[in-house]
């Protein structure tokens, strides 16, 4: 497993269990809509908390890396996507959404 370095994977919560721990906690780390998601990239599987981020200041509140989230096993990922991204690609159950059919002319 690569980057196993990064995280301790004995003890790992389920990925359901580590979104519906980062979905508890990121009212207390933004000001912003948010939302996570399980995902997978060349280290494997991960899970990364989103933030919308505006015109404006950061979506990450004063010291938020104080208090950071515990990885439960898991690579976690923070996230900071432009204002309306969550609303565009995502449904509130975290699924992606289809944002275009298939192009049959291929």
């Amino acid at each position: 497993m690569a980057y196993k370095q990064n995280w301790n994977p004995n003890k790992k919560l389920s990925e359901k269990e580590m979104i519906e721990y980062i979905m508890k906690r990121m009212p207390d780390l933004v000001d912003t809509a948010f939302l996570a998601v399980g995902a997978s990239d060349d280290g494997g599987r991960h899970v990364v908390a989103m933030a919308e981020w505006g015109l404006g200041e950061t979506p990450w509140k004063k010291d938020w890396y104080k208090n950071p989230l515990s990885t439960q096993g898991w690579r976690v990922i923070a996230m900071t996507v432009p204002s309306g991204y969550l609303e565009n690609f995502f449904n509130t159950d975290g699924s992606k959404r289809v944002t275009k059919e298939k192009d049959e002319s291929w």
